[in-house]
């Protein structure tokens, strides 16, 4: 459903600058086989590290300059990735990989500068797009997206959501009566 081979082609294309890194985190169907691809390629700017512990997400995300949210054409509409909303509350830039139509799509879309929507499968945009993201890191710091930030504070947070549901139940009630 991600499509995680456009991470190492995108490492492939950042080969030689030695100050992209690339690192896979989990322990998924795929990562084997996302090794050996690596491996064979020869890689010298990606790592993986098994699942980390559900506490160390927030510190992961922070980790990164620029996080990739690859997503296949077709699949982003059952599944949106639960990780956007930290790697967005952190202040990260995201690039996601999805259809304009997908939910995953009209966030990142419509959200104002919160990250950057490519076409999936396009290796050249997603390329070109990482590396518009990598030219807008603040190099003195973490937490530099700050629109990022206060989207997922005032659209992905527990009361913001809670209080939508809240909304839509009493809706409800009143149109049932």
């Amino acid at each position: 459903k991600q499509g995680l081979e456009t991470i190492l082609e995108a490492a492939d294309a950042f080969r030689h600058d030695k100050a992209v890194q690339f690192v896979i985190i989990g322990d998924g169907a795929h990562k084997k086989r996302l090794q050996v691809i690596a491996a064979n390629l020869e890689l010298p700017n990606t790592r993986f590290f098994p699942l980390q512990p559900y506490e160390r997400l927030p510190d992961l995300m922070r980790f990164g300059d620029v996080h990739l949210v690859p997503q296949k054409r077709g699949v982003a509409q059952a599944v949106f990735p639960s990780k956007l909303a930290t790697i967005l509350a952190s202040g990260g830039i995201a690039i996601a990989t999805a259809d304009p139509e997908s939910e995953l799509g009209q966030v990142i879309d419509h959200g104002a500068g919160i990250g950057y929507l490519v076409e999936p499968s396009n290796r050249e945009e997603l390329i070109g797009t990482l590396r518009v993201a990598l030219n807008k890191v603040d190099p003195g710091g973490r937490g530099h997206n700050e629109r990022a930030r206060a989207y997922a504070e005032t659209n992905l947070g527990r009361r913001s959501i809670l209080g939508r549901l809240e909304q839509q139940i009493r809706t409800l009630e009143a149109e049932r009566r």
